[in-house]
């Protein structure tokens, strides 16, 4: 319920500044949540082999980057290839 809360309060604004549709921004939620999902085990994995430390040190710069994209994205497609990019650097956040 949480996350359906949190996607109607910026659905409006995403949906008229790009043009959208209804589903439109589901896609961008989604893309989200499904790297995050598929990227925990990958960087598991990289942290082992490459240090926590240094896996974890990257995590910030990708979000910011990907957060600054995110915000400047003229097209759907844009946007949900920034939300999938964004999603990496929790991802790779320390257990």
């Amino acid at each position: 319920m949480t996350a359906l809360r949190r996607t109607r309060g910026h659905d409006g604004g995403v949906r008229r500044g790009l043009g959208l549709g209804t589903r439109g921004p589901e896609w961008a939620v989604d893309a989200y949540t499904v790297v995050m999902a598929g990227l925990l085990i990958a960087s598991g994995a990289l942290a082992d082999r490459f240090g926590r430390r240094r896996v974890f040190r990257c995590g910030p710069a990708v979000f910011g980057v990907a957060s600054v994209a995110c915000a400047v994205a003229p097209s759907l497609g844009f946007l949900v290839a920034a939300r999938a990019s964004r999603a990496a650097a929790p991802a790779r956040k320390p257990a």
